[in-house]
């Protein structure tokens, strides 16, 4: 999506889309209300991601995408499908810009593009490497601590469906706030700030103990605000990772991204398994736990990427065994760990607030080449 916007706009646009998600949540509040058979919510919502397949009808690709892959005749639909929409003319200045992006494309990158758009050329480049591996466990992260602490809500004070709703309002206040933040500070910065602090909101959440009501409240506040931090990374790493990527290989890069993204949401489950019936006694065996817990789950991580699907299932089963072994306080700890370390690998990434969209992986090393000169000035 953040293709079809200019470099002014497309931070702008990747956040203003989450505003649907955190709409679907409110209604997702009301729904389950309206509807406690588990059965008849599934149905209405299988029945909702049907009517939304509709859209392939009306979005088109990606311009920049066609002309990367040689493909100039859609991209000239495409282009005659917007005018037409905008109720624009085809003149001749568009005309022959179309003709210059066609043969530079085809002069330039003709032979570079044939062997980009692999998946092993994610990791061909240093920079290249760096960013998708950093973006990867930014994605996971985000996932199992969101998804961890949003099944956890049944457990917070009050009732389920009003706290699945009020989480729906903060994710869509965060989502306006993160669209005027982006804009004005990029998203390098703003991430690093919203994983520090809900890492450290969530690790605070879990280690109150639960014995009387003030504590239930504050557990409660302090799990929807984290949650809430979680979302505004989902906010901000979705057009971030877009814009570390170049367009040759972004579709795999997003894809690896959006996989460990997926593998973080099935261990979200299997996170809130590991609690038992045990209470809190000690901050440090709480913390020692978590450390275990969160190796564990970095392990899985490594084996589902570099090996295989049976051995990141067999640690799936090694996790929920520790169940009758860890604390009720574990699950929040781990993402809070989690998302300090997060924090930390965004050091790694540079940020892209007002920079050109690359398109190929040579455009890495020149940006990376002006950053250097850049800074050796500024010395």
């Amino acid at each position: 999506m953040v293709e079809t916007f200019p470099k002014q706009y497309r931070e702008f646009a990747g956040v203003g889309a989450q505003l649907f998600w955190a709409g679907g949540v409110i209604l997702l509040g009301g729904f389950g209300y309206v509807l406690p058979n588990w059965r008849h919510l599934q149905l209405l919502i299988s029945l909702s991601v049907v009517v939304s397949l509709a859209y392939v009808c009306f979005v088109k690709e990606s311009l920049r995408w066609l002309y990367i892959n040689q493909r100039f005749n859609e991209a000239a639909d495409v282009t005659h499908y917007m005018l037409h929409f905008n109720r624009k003319k085809h003149t001749k200045k568009i005309a022959d810009c179309a003709d210059y992006l066609a043969l530079w494309y085809q002069k330039e990158h003709e032979d570079e593009e044939k062997s980009a758009n692999s998946f092993v050329n994610l990791f061909t480049s240093p920079q290249l490497r760096r960013r998708v591996l950093g973006m990867s466990y930014i994605w996971f992260t985000a996932s199992i601590w969101y998804y961890a602490i949003s099944f956890a809500i049944t457990d917070f004070i009050g009732s389920k469906y009003i706290n699945l709703a009020v989480a729906g309002v903060i994710d869509f206040l965060i989502t306006v706030a993160c669209m005027y933040i982006v804009k004005r500070f990029g998203c390098r910065l703003p991430m690093f700030y919203c994983l520090v602090m809900g890492g450290v909101l969530a690790i605070v959440a879990g280690c109150l103990p639960a014995t009387n009501l003030g504590f239930k409240i504050a557990r409660t506040v302090l799990g929807q605000l984290s949650r809430g931090m979680a979302h505004a990374v989902f906010n901000m790493m979705f057009p971030y990772a877009s814009d570390l990527l170049p367009t040759a290989v972004r579709a795999n890069g997003l894809g690896l991204c959006s996989a460990a993204l997926r593998f973080g949401g099935v261990l979200a489950p299997q996170l809130d398994l590991l609690v038992s019936t045990t209470v809190f006694d000690s901050l440090p065996r709480i913390l020692t736990e978590c450390l275990s817990t969160c190796l564990s789950a970095c392990l899985s991580v490594c084996l589902s990427v570099c090996r295989s699907v049976g051995l990141s299932v067999c640690v799936l089963i090694y996790l929920n065994l520790q169940g009758t072994y860890v604390s009720k306080e574990v699950p929040f700890v781990v993402c809070g760990l989690m998302g300090l370390l997060a924090a930390l690998v965004t050091f790694v990434l540079p940020e892209t607030r007002g920079v050109p969209l690359p398109e190929t992986v040579d455009d890495l090393h020149t940006q990376s080449k002006r950053r250097s000169h850049a800074a050796l000035e500024m010395r």
